[in-house]
């Protein structure tokens, strides 16, 4: 059985995000929720034969599924899966191309980056701070100038309130403060 050669959870999480992520990018597009809760099963499980039955059971279900659904859907492009991964990660202020190209799609950076810009037509850097900034507008019009730095964390500028302060002016004109002043 092609598992059993692996021992420990560590050798088996990157061969099975891999695989998961390959097969979803040929038979259906995962949503960022789906996305998400796959991944966070993954890279949290302890126990190699639980990892084991994870991915079997979304590969089942990826191979069984409907053809009429799977026809139904289009390749999903490299963009639109790391768009999709942004989207359910966008309050990691880690988060980067650098760390998805090696940590989740096992591809050479410079690649992504090339290939992402294309397919989408951004940069990955102007995608995600626009991405941020536009969830940190919808945050401030909910709640207000009076929880910007918990917005900040939210959006992945937790430990830097500031740089959430410049970065959101430059793409909206206005300072956090005054955006919730005039929503």
């Amino acid at each position: 059985h092609f598992f059993t050669h692996f021992a420990k959870p560590a050798e088996l999480r990157p061969v099975g995000l891999n695989l998961l992520m390959e097969l979803h990018t040929q038979f259906l597009p995962p949503s960022a929720e789906d996305l998400s809760h796959f991944t966070e099963q993954i890279l949290s499980e302890q126990n190699v034969m639980n990892l084991r039955d994870i991915i079997s059971r979304q590969i089942i279900s990826l191979l069984f599924t409907d053809s009429k659904q799977k026809s139904a859907f289009v390749k999903t492009s490299l963009a639109d899966t790391v768009k999709a991964y942004v989207s359910a990660h966008l309050d990691d202020e880690n988060l980067s191309l650098k760390y998805i190209a090696e940590n989740l799609l096992y591809i050479n950076v410079s690649y992504l980056s090339r290939t992402f810009t294309k397919q989408s037509g951004e940069k990955f850097s102007n995608y995600i701070n626009r991405s941020r900034i536009e969830k940190a507008q919808r945050l401030l019009r909910q709640s207000g100038a009076d929880h910007i730095h918990v917005i900040a964390e939210a959006v992945g500028f937790g430990s830097n309130p500031q740089y959430f302060s410049q970065v959101f002016k430059k793409y909206t004109g206005s300072t956090p403060s005054q955006f919730a002043e005039n929503k």
